[in-house]
């Protein structure tokens, strides 16, 4: 009797513990593989500056994007190319047509609306000593990037959303050539260090935070 009773309490522990791991792993969140994370195609960057012509704009911005959405959690940005369509004449039908071509989920039009750069110098005489004074300078590099994007439901065929982003950097100690900054623009570790390159990254960190907060409609 005594061992029946025993085996029946053993059952019963064993059924409890199995019972709580089930109800343990329905709690478990699902792994990050497994949450879809939603597919923006990224044009490259049209330069809407009135002083526009700097080689590379729109792929160096396109590119941070990109990677800027490859460490969210929510978004995957994918390159995409216009084709025979001009950038400037991508609408919302031609945005959507791309991006079913190229199977997302979005598709973000981006706009390069201003990159600045004023560079000041300061200075004046250090001490005099035996007669001689030395020449002390300071000078400071601003830098401001302003972007826009239209994010395009592919499925909707409608905008998303629209938004805008900006990025600005003082640097009281640079060194670097403005003109030459401004004038050609890449993702090499000596743009991105500089003043422009910082106020660019800022600037699409804030444009992808945006979008990551953007009303997306829910999936079917």
């Amino acid at each position: 009797m005594r061992s029946i009773c025993g085996a029946l309490v053993t059952l019963a522990l064993t059924m409890a513990v199995a019972s709580g791991a089930a109800d343990s792993a329905e709690r478990q969140p699902p792994p990050a593989s497994s949450v879809h994370r939603i597919r923006i195609g990224v044009l490259p960057f049209v330069d809407a500056r009135s002083d526009a012509g700097a080689a590379g704009v729109d792929v160096a911005v396109s590119r941070l994007v990109q990677t800027a959405m490859i460490r969210s959690k929510r978004l995957l940005g994918v390159a995409i190319a216009a084709g025979d369509v001009t950038l400037e004449g991508v609408d919302v039908e031609k945005a959507a047509d791309l991006g079913r071509r190229q199977g997302v989920d979005a598709v973000l039009v981006g706009t390069l609306l201003e990159a600045q750069t004023d560079e000041s110098t300061t200075g004046g005489s250090g001490p005099s000593i035996f007669g001689t004074s030395a020449r002390i300078g300071r000078r400071s590099v601003r830098a401001t990037v302003s972007l826009q994007a239209e994010l395009i439901g592919v499925t909707s065929r409608t905008s998303i959303a629209s938004v805008e982003a900006s990025g600005k950097k003082a640097d009281n100690k640079f060194s670097g050539g403005v003109d030459t900054l401004v004038g050609s623009w890449d993702v090499s570790d000596a743009f991105l260090a500089s003043p422009l390159g910082k106020a660019l990254q800022e600037a699409v960190t804030d444009l992808v935070h945006k979008i990551e907060s953007a009303p997306w409609p829910a999936r079917p």
